[in-house]
């Protein structure tokens, strides 16, 4: 039983790295992208047909992580919240889902999403379905201590990846404004695919 529990243990920790590969290189890529990460990230490979150097970052920067967590018990504490913290970042893309055909209407009909179920939009629909899912699973991360999600370590966490991704964030739009490039005009179309 304990080696099934621990072959479990380390495919589980297999694919999370998987899912944060895939996810956090993607992320880096649409940051680049969006001209809020260096370029260099948002290219894509000739060969491989995937984003190469957001793949090598995101490796980088898991493997740190995971040498920490290793060694450090407290570490682990940390990393806990980094589960919440994923929670709260695709609550807020749910939240986006939801205002999205009301904020920018024009947009949101040239998008392609623009299914209606009953006059509603659907992503509306799918995104208060999502929000409401990730309200309840927040409330059980937060309230049951057995998670390991509502010490104060991972809540320190929380915050520190959100300020820090915040920060990098208006770093860059000040950076690229210095170079005479208006950010806002990216945001007012949907990318060509």
């Amino acid at each position: 039983m304990v080696v099934l529990i621990g072959l479990g243990f380390t495919l589980w920790t297999a694919a999370g790295a998987i899912f944060n590969l895939i996810t956090n290189s993607r992320c880096i890529l649409a940051w680049s992208f969006d001209r809020v990460f260096p370029e260099v990230f948002g290219s894509v490979s000739e060969s491989f047909r995937t984003p190469v150097n957001s793949l090598i970052l995101t490796a980088l920067i898991s493997w740190v992580f995971l040498i920490l967590y290793s060694f450090f018990v407290s570490v682990v504490s940390f990393m806990a919240g980094t589960t919440l913290g994923y929670v709260f970042t695709f609550g807020s893309t749910a939240i986006a889902a939801i205002v999205f055909p009301f904020r920018k209407p024009k947009l949101y009909k040239r998008s392609g999403a623009d299914i209606e179920v009953r006059g509603v939009p659907l992503i509306a629909l799918l995104g208060a379905g999502l929000l409401v899912y990730f309200a309840l699973l927040s409330y059980a991360l937060l309230t049951n201590s057995a998670f390991g999600m509502n010490s104060p370590l991972s809540l320190l966490a929380i915050a520190a990846f959100w300020l820090f991704g915040i920060a990098l964030f208006f770093v860059f739009k000040w950076h690229q404004k210095r170079k005479g490039i208006n950010l806002e005009l990216a945001f007012n179309e949907i990318p060509p695919e």
